[in-house]
């Protein structure tokens, strides 16, 4: 046998190679799993951050991150200007708008509150707050109830949802009306695709926080249409619930033209490479 420089060894064996010890105290080139800053939160559940997850990590796994995805994927924002759900660029003074999704009349008892909310004061609310345009959602058979209460100019909008298959004497409700007074008038200047219909019936049950009658971020961005929302606009939700549509507020006016949200959760490159 040959030693490494060609030669044999007089005993005929071969020559033991040194053993060499991986200096583990010096983090490979493009390791960003060092130096860890402590307390940081997921942006999707708010857990913490596994320590050893990327320094530029945004969640705290692949669930979250998917799911997050998943939600701002369904916001086009400024990405989509042939869906009409485009924020134009704001002439004049950014306006504020307002949403309200309080438990629907009756059904105050699928909620731990079990506090029934009083309609004609929210209302009341809702025409002194000087919005420049508001939206309130409430439920098919309240609608004969709350609609007088509002100004002459309202609009109504139908969201034709999820509906549950049951037994019933009567045809199955599966839309829900959203109430617009107000709003910024839409662009002309092309044929107009915001329409005042939703036919949207999926479901978010995944969102952190997820309670009955949340909207999902689809509707969102329908709601936000109607009142003719742009970039720089303010809008307040006077029944947050779960979140999701401040999220989705800050999804739809925050992105840039041609914006896709980066992941940094997920390695691009394999360790060491």
């Amino acid at each position: 046998m040959s030693d490494s420089d060609g030669s044999v060894s007089p005993s005929g064996t071969r020559p033991q190679l040194a053993t060499v010890t991986r200096d583990a105290s010096r983090a490979a080139a493009g390791d960003v799993s060092i130096e860890i800053p402590a307390g940081r939160i997921c942006a999707w559940c708010a857990d913490p951050v596994p320590p050893r997850s990327r320094i530029d990590a945004l969640y705290c796994g692949s669930v979250c991150r998917k799911r997050a995805w998943r939600f701002g994927r369904a916001v086009p924002g400024i990405r989509s200007p042939a869906r009409g759900t485009r924020p134009a660029a704001i002439a004049g003074e950014p306006a504020r708008f307002a949403y309200a999704d309080p438990p629907y009349p009756g059904k105050a008892g699928y909620y731990d509150e079990r506090q029934e909310v009083d309609h004609p004061s929210l209302l009341e609310q809702l025409l002194a707050g000087g919005w420049d345009g508001w939206a309130l959602s409430t439920s098919a058979v309240a609608l004969r109830d709350v609609l007088p209460m509002c100004p002459a100019s309202t609009r109504v909008a139908v969201w034709r949802r999820q509906y549950r298959p049951t037994r019933s004497r009567r045809a199955l409700n599966a839309w829900e009306p959203l109430i617009i007074c107000g709003g910024r008038e839409l662009a002309t200047d092309a044929p107009q695709t915001v329409l005042d219909h939703l036919d949207y019936r999926g479901r978010y049950d995944s969102f952190p926080g997820a309670l009955v009658g949340m909207k999902p971020p689809e509707f969102a961005v329908w709601m936000f249409a109607q009142l003719g929302a742009q970039a720089g606009d303010e809008l307040a939700d006077l029944f947050p619930g779960s979140g999701a549509i401040g999220r989705a507020w800050a999804l739809y006016t925050a992105r840039g033209p041609g914006e896709v949200l980066r992941d940094a959760s997920r390695a691009t490159s394999r360790a060491g490479s």
